[in-house]
């Protein structure tokens, strides 16, 4: 009886300690502002990287419960538009997008989070699809109706821009498996908005098919876009 009672007392030591800690944390997320809030939802992101079930081939990073509950603290407002105090200066939904993490994007969007919000020139549509990552572009367009038209207004680049460009090697297969997503999409909305961009040029009158030739993309996705209306005669004769 006595060994009952004490394993009862345990018990409920342990859960008071829970609760206390549960309490603890409620009190420390309401004593925080909007940008110390967002600040760690951030170092939550970019920290975490415990998989969903079924394993490493299959699975995506999850949001952890902290990660969900001090998100639910704030409003879609404030996470749609405040820009983290981090190097890239994105807000939490574009840079989580940057960072391709498929979960956590979708716990913004089901918080609420403005999928198509151009805080400082870019969507987090359009990161994601310079950051290299099909799976959060795939997400996107299946919950969002994103435009492919888009441009940055200042550097005038396009999606197309974005996935032939020349640098960042560690997206370059990240943004092959984009294209070679988009090149199955024949007869699509998507391809005919592709193919009303595919001869802009960016600020320094690249196109995407100047770029595509000296990236080594492939005569495949080379032949992909002028089948779309490319303008061969738009290369500089170097590189016709």
């Amino acid at each position: 009886m006595e060994g009952t009672m004490k394993e009862t007392i345990g018990k409920e030591g342990v859960e008071a300690d829970k609760e206390t800690e549960q309490l603890d944390c409620s009190i420390e997320m309401t004593e925080r502002g909007p940008e110390e809030k967002l600040d760690k939802l951030r170092q939550l992101m970019l920290q975490e990287n415990a998989l969903e079930e079924g394993g490493e081939e299959s699975g995506q990073p999850i949001p952890s419960e902290e990660f969900c509950q001090l998100l639910a603290s704030l409003t879609p407002a404030q996470v749609s538009t405040t820009v983290l105090s981090g190097r890239l200066k994105m807000t939490l939904l574009q840079e989580t997008a940057y960072q391709g993490k498929e979960k956590h994007v979708q716990q913004l969007l089901n918080h609420g989070v403005d999928p198509l919000s151009p805080v400082l020139g870019r969507t987090p549509f359009q990161l994601a699809i310079r950051g290299g990552h099909l799976g959060v572009v795939k997400l996107f367009t299946e919950l969002v109706a994103v435009d492919w038209k888009l441009a940055h207004p200042s550097s005038k680049r396009t999606v197309l821009h974005d996935l032939f460009r020349k640098s960042d090697k560690k997206s370059r297969e990240g943004r092959r498996a984009i294209l070679d997503w988009l090149m199955m999409k024949e007869g699509e909305e998507v391809q005919e908005q592709l193919a009303s961009i595919v001869n802009d040029k960016d600020i320094v009158h690249e196109t995407a098919l100047s770029l595509a030739t000296q990236g080594d993309w492939g005569d495949g996705k080379v032949a992909w876009l002028l089948g779309m209306g490319c303008d061969i005669t738009a290369l500089p004769p170097s590189l016709s």
